[in-house]
This record gives C-alpha cells, sequence and structure tokens, in this order.
C-alpha cells in the first residue's frame, strides 16, 4: 500500500510539472496597451540628427529669394559690360582717330589728301567723344568715370574744341584728385590754355608740373615751355 501511495505522488507531480510547463502566459493587456499607443518617432534635438518638413510656402519663399538674387546678380554683370563695352568702343575710336592724323601729319604736303583725312580722323574723335560721354551720363558711378573724362579732353583737343576740351580736363582735376590721369590731364588742359591765347596761365601750370618732378610730364611741360618762348621771342 505504502508502494502504491509514492507512485500515485509521483505521477500526480509529473503531471503537475508537465502542466507548468505547457501553460501559457496571458499577454492580452501588454498587446492591447501597445496597439492602443502607436509608434510615432520624435525629432531629436540639441544638435542631433532630426528630420524637418519643408512646406510649400517656404519652398516658394525660398525660390523667389533666390530669384531675386540671380536676377540681381544678372543686372549688375549686365550693366557693367554695357559701360565697359561702351568704353571700349570709345577707346577704338579715339585710337583710330590717333592713327588718321598721325598719317595727316605725314602727308602735309598732298592738300587734298590732308583735308580729306583731317575730316575723317575729327569724325572719329567726334564718335569717341559720344561714345565716351555715355559713361559719364548713364555709369556715373562706375570706375571709368576719369578715363572717359581723359578720353575726351583729349579728343576735344583734337577737334579744336579747347574750350570744352579744358573744361573736360578741370573736372577731372577737381573731382579726381586721386586719379592716375591727374598730371597728364594737367599738361593737356595748359595746353588748351595755350590755345585759347592765355600763355601766361598755361606756362604757370607747365612750370608746376615741372616742379612736382614728374618724370615723363615734366620733361614735356619743360619741352612746351620751351617752344613757347622760341614762338614768343620770350627768351
Amino acid at each position: 500500500t505504502s508502494s502504491l501511495n509514492t507512485m500515485t505522488r509521483m505521477s500526480a507531480g509529473r503531471r503537475s510539472c508537465t502542466g507548468f510547463r505547457t501553460r501559457q502566459l496571458s499577454l492580452g493587456p501588454l498587446q492591447q496597451r501597445r496597439e492602443s499607443k502607436p509608434f510615432r518617432y520624435r525629432p531629436l534635438s540639441h544638435g542631433r540628427c532630426r528630420t524637418t518638413t519643408v512646406s510649400a510656402d517656404s519652398r516658394w519663399r525660398f525660390g523667389r529669394v533666390w530669384h531675386g538674387l540671380v536676377l540681381g546678380l544678372l543686372v549688375a554683370v549686365l550693366s557693367s559690360c554695357v559701360y565697359f563695352n561702351t568704353f571700349y568702343n570709345a577707346e577704338k575710336y579715339f585710337r583710330d582717330a590717333e592713327n588718321k592724323r598721325t598719317k595727316y601729319e605725314r602727308e602735309l604736303g598732298n592738300r587734298s589728301v590732308n583735308q580729306r583725312a583731317r575730316r575723317t580722323y575729327e569724325g572719329l574723335y567726334e564718335k569717341a567723344v559720344r561714345k565716351a560721354s555715355l559713361v559719364l551720363d548713364k555709369h556715373r558711378e562706375s570706375d571709368l568715370v576719369d578715363d572717359a573724362m581723359f578720353l575726351i579732353g583729349r579728343a576735344l583737343y583734337w577737334k579744336r574744341d579747347y574750350q570744352y576740351a579744358s573744361r573736360s580736363l578741370q573736372d577731372l582735376e577737381d573731382n579726381f584728385p586721386n586719379s592716375e590721369f591727374l598730371d597728364q590731364a594737367r599738361y593737356w588742359r595748359a595746353l588748351c590754355l595755350d590755345e585759347l591765347s592765355q600763355p601766361e596761365e598755361a606756362r604757370a601750370l607747365f612750370r608746376s608740373l615741372m616742379s612736382d618732378r614728374r618724370p615723363i610730364v615734366g620733361a614735356l611741360s619743360g619741352l612746351r615751355l620751351g617752344e613757347m618762348s622760341d614762338r614768343d621771342e620770350d627768351w
């Protein structure tokens, strides 16, 4: 009887152990909580990688700003190209006029050729003046204004329009005291003053250029003073 009771207890123990291993854990409440609160991504902050959404309105505003910057840059580039091209054409006319004038001076013996050549180079100087004047009228803030004034002054001198040539050169001296053309402009203005029957003013300007010890302009001024002395017999 005791052996039978012992076997009965062992069998019951095996059944209870087997029942424990086959028992399933109920996950119903936890699963319901997970399903009721779906996962949502929250972007990180404080320097970490984060995802942002760009709205259509932001893209439109950015496009407008970018378009404005590109358009402004394009306008600035085209404007600079226009005035530079205008002055380039003025210089081209001036160089052509200089070549024609040099040829005219070499052919002083042939009167008919001289007159025709003179009309030709004076017309080229006139074109140079008109082109350079566009720089002064439409591009007053450009860095070629003093260049244009100096070109106009010389071109008008060779057209024998000494009054306006002197005025253009004087404007350069007054408005651009640090211009690289300052000394040359003063020399050409002295030439204009001499042609305008103002020899004393011209001499004073030539002497000031010599006293400033300008290597090239000073030498030219001294040479011109000597020519004026020979002409006026002022020794």
